[in-house]
């Protein structure tokens, strides 16, 4: 169970790279801003049709870049109000004819506004030695399941924020395409990720779990108040009279002989 919470959690990690992925072609990725749908939607609401079409050509080449297994390298850190999250990401190509994927990630501190608010007592230490190593080998069908899952959840994603901009309510957990459920169960199930520093993770996040339960506060205890002791006396049993036996005296008379003199 521990294993498939750190697959999902590797998925949110592998499926938030192509997002970020917009600004590998700039000399800076960290003044860029993510080349995504959204960006798309933002630029064809400004009245730019022609700007639409470039990044639409743009995202299209990069998910045939993804798809391909183009190599790409990003490692980013970002550190607000003491708050420091940092992560890094390789395709590293084409591998014994398997798309080689490499991801990992981690906390490195929580800040002091955060810690305040959430009463958090674990140490920044602690916090960044739960760092998951993600790795993954795809072969050509499973990376077109990824990409095409992909693909089809940044277009759900788009399409409820253009609801809820409409005035449309949200109606709970998004249900997933059939593109995401078939991607979903090919990274839980096929082995085609694992995480080989796993026994040291779960270490690691046993040990910060801990931290957190030592600060749950405990249910306040209710005294119910003890019913009044009762004493009770022992009662001792009133012997009954011991009748003497009474001889009969209409009975025989037998004469006994008497013991003999000396």
């Amino acid at each position: 169970m521990g294993k498939m919470k750190f697959l999902v959690f590797a998925l949110g990690l592998v499926l938030a790279i192509p997002t970020i992925a917009g600004a590998i072609q700039t000399n800076s990725i960290e003044v860029t801003k993510d080349i995504n749908q959204d960006t798309a939607i933002q630029l064809r609401d400004a009245g730019s049709p022609a700007a639409v079409d470039s990044v639409t050509e743009l995202v299209t080449r990069y998910m045939t870049n993804f798809r391909t297994c183009e190599p790409v390298h990003l490692t980013q850190t970002v550190d607000i109000f003491g708050f420091k999250f940092s992560y890094q990401f390789d395709i590293n190509g084409w591998v014994d004819n398997k798309c080689s994927y490499y991801a990992t990630a981690n906390i490195g501190g929580l800040g002091n506004d955060i810690r305040d608010v959430f009463q958090i007592q674990a140490t920044d230490e602690m916090i960044a030695k739960v760092k998951p190593v993600i790795q993954c080998n795809f072969t050509r069908e499973q990376l077109d399941i990824l990409v095409d899952g992909f693909i089809a959840a940044q277009e759900r994603k788009v399409s409820e924020k253009i609801g809820l901009a409409e005035g449309e309510t949200p109606t709970g957990k998004p249900k997933l395409s059939p593109a995401e459920e078939k991607m979903m169960q090919m990274l839980t199930t096929s082995g085609a990720c694992t995480i080989p520093n796993q026994e040291e993770l779960m270490k690691n996040f046993t040990e910060l779990m801990g931290t957190f339960q030592s600060t749950t506060p405990s249910s306040p205890e209710v005294s119910v108040p003890a019913a009044p002791e009762q004493k009770v006396e022992p009662v001792t049993p009133e012997a009954e009279p011991v009748q003497k036996p009474t001889l009969r005296q209409d009975g025989p008379k037998v004469n006994m002989p008497s013991a003999p003199s000396f």
